[in-house]
């Protein structure tokens, strides 16, 4: 691609004199007459005979002039006006556009374009079956070019392949021939609707890894939708369709579309030695107060932390105290704004600009934006609507419980540590374990626990855990090993832990099948959930409202409170089987726009938003487009 772009800019204007040939493409049963036409102050292109078969209807084509001498066609044809046909004015554009044969389309003489111009195709065989099996235009319609061009644009801001960053510039060229941009988008759709048809299976591949996705062709049967909305005049509709069909993906289409189309400004960088605390002096108070206002968030009403808000009318006084503005100082202005600005990115709303904060006050809009544009197509991974089952977003460490459509239950979780990625799955609840036992797995046995038990034997003890030996499934004493001759690495037992308040499971485990290993479970730290990173766990999920998950679950199957806690305070392990599996989501999303319209960022704890900065460099053309 970038060869071909090369050489159509050395050759501009060779590319711009082929462009100022008049083209104009007629329906089937239509006929162009060379028969000079004398018309006043205009030059006429041709005549278009009509008919029907029984009907004979002829109409002129011609430019406006304000001479009656020779002048040159301009390239855009399409702006050249007609005489009405019936009761309605029909512009060349409509005829091009509406009433183009099915057998108008020389693919081989737009390959052979294609060719000179050093352009490659990366389906070129698929192409090439698809025009010799409908030997038509397949892009004739503005609106069906704005409209892919715009998935388009999305798909190369995301940073996914570079392809569709090649594919993009491509048809920004305007002295590329129609005909070759033909070709380019047949191309592009091609590959687009491979990803868009298996996104939603293959996309935990795609999404989350930090290298392009090989490119792929759409099956047949997906190709021949797409035709068939061409032949329809549907093919519009078939390219919207082609969106993630949830409801954030409109929401964050709007807030790309706004930060894509802000004043460009130079972003400040704001350097921070150490965390920078309230009422110190600093020499970053101008570029911090840049980046607040940048976002709305400098001059907004007193911060109230949603655990210490009321609805008195002291709380709406207290909101409009003006704020210290001291320069040279971290003031209350400021420190009032980064409160906010901690907010939005799931941080500690503490005022103190450490270093995470510091670390997303310096990414850019331009970021973002790819940000936006990766997360928009990590929608298609998750369901449009979701009545009943539990949602857990990883790097958000929340967990919403949907029964109806409506939120139940909203809790914060612990996830798994970037060494132990709690893994993208779809799975569901069949099972509640009360007071449940663990079963230690084997790596974190061996990386964790066997370490400090081979140091320290009755370490073991004093945390409940027992020992299995695994070459014949029978429990053994600490006291009866001899620890010198044994090694994490090939550690021989199994280790297990008994249920009770010092379990590492708590109170409550929620199995779901699967051969990783992941579930929900209580913990008996529940401080950790204070922290606003809590990526700790090994994997699985501790989930800090357990007690009320429990119960959400265990109602249906005529478990009330009462019933739980009186088996919980009796210490037996206790399997509770679902009549009805809940479904359960675990996802990853770390850009959203939340119920009250703000745009939301969560720290990339996984490192899966790599690839997003593969997509800056497209935007100076894709902001002409969206």
């Amino acid at each position: 691609m970038q060869n071909y772009t090369k050489k159509l800019l050395l050759n501009s204007f060779t590319s711009y004199l082929l462009l100022t040939t008049p083209t104009i493409l007629f329906a089937e049963n239509e006929q162009i007459s060379s028969t000079p036409v004398e018309t006043q102050g205009a030059k006429l292109i041709g005549v278009v005979t009509h008919s029907d078969g029984e009907n004979t209807q002829q109409e002129l084509i011609q430019t406006q002039s304000t001479t009656t001498e020779a002048t040159t066609l301009p390239s855009n044809v399409n702006s050249v006006p007609t005489e009405t046909k019936s009761s309605e004015s029909i512009t060349s554009q409509e005829i091009n556009t509406n009433q183009i044969s099915a057998t108008d389309f020389d693919y081989q003489a737009a390959k052979a374009e294609a060719s000179k111009l050093d352009i490659k195709f990366i389906f070129d065989k698929k192409i090439e079956s698809l025009y010799t099996q409908n030997p038509m235009h397949f892009w004739n319609s503005t609106n069906d070019i704005n409209a892919f061009k715009t998935q388009l644009s999305l798909m190369a801001l995301s940073g996914i392949s570079s392809q569709y960053q090649e594919w993009l510039m491509t048809l920004s060229n305007d002295s590329l021939p129609d005909s070759v941009k033909e070709l380019v988008l047949t191309d592009a759709m091609i590959g687009y609707l491979h990803f868009t048809q298996n996104a939603p299976k293959q996309g935990d591949k795609w999404l989350y890894k930090n290298n392009s996705y090989n490119l792929m062709a759409a099956d047949e049967s997906t190709l021949l939708s797409w035709i068939n909305s061409i032949k329809s005049n549907q093919q519009t509709k078939f390219i919207n369709d082609l969106n993630p069909q949830n409801a954030q993906f409109e929401k964050m289409f709007q807030q790309l579309q706004t930060l894509i189309n802000a004043p460009k400004v130079e972003w400040p960088t704001i350097e921070i030695s150490k965390s920078l605390k309230p009422n110190t002096p600093t020499t970053q108070g101008d570029n911090i107060a840049f980046v607040l206002n940048y976002y709305g968030m400098l001059d907004l009403p007193v911060f109230v932390n949603a655990e210490e808000q009321d609805n008195s009318e002291t709380a709406e006084i207290d909101n409009v105290v003006a704020l210290d503005n001291t320069a040279g100082v971290y003031n209350q202005k400021l420190i009032n704004g980064i409160k906010y600005f901690q907010q939005s990115y799931g941080l500690e709303s503490d005022g103190v600009i450490g270093p995470r904060t510091a670390e997303w006050l310096n990414v850019t809009p331009e970021h973002k934006i790819s940000l936006l544009a990766l997360n928009m197509q990590r929608l298609r991974l998750i369901p449009a609507n979701v009545e009943t089952g539990i949602m857990v977003n990883i790097p958000d460490y929340s967990l919403r419980f949907f029964k109806e459509g409506e939120i139940i239950l909203d809790s914060k979780v612990i996830v798994g540590s970037p060494a132990r990625k709690t893994p993208i799955m779809s799975n569901s609840i069949n099972r509640v374990v009360i007071n449940p036992p663990w079963s230690v797995p084997t790596r974190l046995a061996k990386e964790d626990i066997a370490p400090k038990g081979i140091k320290d034997p009755h370490y073991f003890v004093r945390n409940g855990y027992s020992l299995v030996e695994l070459s014949n499934g029978q429990p053994i004493s600490v006291d009866d090993i001899l620890w010198e001759n044994v090694s994490a690495d090939s550690f021989p037992f199994a280790i297990r832990q008994s249920p009770g308040s010092g379990n590492s499971l708590g109170r409550y485990k929620f199995d779901m099948p699967n051969d990783q290993a992941i579930y929900l479970h209580d913990t008996p730290n529940h401080n950790l959930f204070k922290k606003d990173i809590r990526a700790i766990s090994s994997g699985c999920i501790r989930v800090n409202k357990s007690t009320e998950l429990a119960n959400l679950l265990l109602n249906v199957e005529n478990w009330d409170s009462d019933k739980i806690a009186g088996t919980v305070k009796k210490g037996n392990t206790t399997p509770v089987n679902l009549a009805n599996r809940v479904p359960v989501e675990l996802y990853y999303m770390t850009a959203w726009i939340d119920d009250v319209g703000t745009t939301q960022f969560r720290t990339d704890i996984y490192q899966y938003d790599k690839i997003s900065k593969n997509g800056i460099n497209i935007i100076p053309i894709a902001e002409k487009i969206l």
